[in-house]
């Protein structure tokens, strides 16, 4: 289970994820790297949660948006200089 909150979600709704640990964006990241046979040196993904954090540290260049929410700002290495979304 993961609980978020979403950038621009009010202060105190959040988001509830029921995932396998199995399954995920980190899963499903190592699985396309591994099906199109995409050096880890090329790998690049971001995101803007807390369930994207994962994701971020399993590819070599993982961006968290500078919009995310600050639980989220606080786990990530690197955050974009913009917000993209």
């Amino acid at each position: 289970m993961v609980v978020t909150q979403k950038p621009g979600d009010p202060e105190q709704a959040y988001d509830v994820d029921f995932i396998s640990q199995e399954t995920g964006k980190a899963a499903m990241a190592k699985f396309m790297k591994d099906y199109y046979h995409v050096p880890y040196d090329h790998t690049i993904a971001f995101g803007g949660s807390g369930n994207d954090i994962g994701m971020l540290k399993c590819v070599k260049y993982g961006y968290l948006l500078q919009n995310a929410a600050v639980k989220s700002q606080i786990l990530a290495s690197t955050i974009s200089a913009k917000a993209l979304c």
